[in-house]
């Protein structure tokens, strides 16, 4: 991986299921955790690229879908985890839709996301 890439700071995380219940639509509950790679620095050096953004019709209105590939140095973590993770990037909030790795599979993950879209409604 080569280092001079890693121009953008991101923050990935992991969801916390809660024990409670939204009174008014008796859906779990999810909040989010930072995902430390080392104690206390929640930040991620990484690569982010972005492509030009498309509208999708969901429930008939149309809503934009950003979409982008992010590049981070490799770190110990379950490929099943990453995908329940979402990214923070420059206010926008990113699902994963794919995680890839290099051939060697131990020096980058490679992250396909999409933003403004999601099942939850996020």
């Amino acid at each position: 991986m080569l280092t001079h890439r890693l121009t953008h700071i991101i923050q990935m995380q992991k969801p916390i299921e809660e024990q409670e219940q939204d009174q008014t639509t008796g859906e779990m509950i999810t909040t989010w955790e930072s995902i430390e790679l080392s104690a206390g620095k929640p930040n991620i050096p990484a690569e982010v690229l972005t492509g030009p953004g498309k509208e999708v019709s969901k429930d008939a209105a149309k809503l934009a879908q950003f979409d982008a590939r992010i590049n981070v140095r490799w770190f110990p973590y379950s490929i099943q985890e990453l995908y329940k993770c979402r990214i923070l990037w420059e206010g926008q909030v990113f699902n994963i839709e794919s995680v890839e790795t290099d051939r060697t599979a131990r020096q980058e993950w490679r992250f396909k996301c999409s933003s403004g879209v999601s099942a939850s409604g996020a």
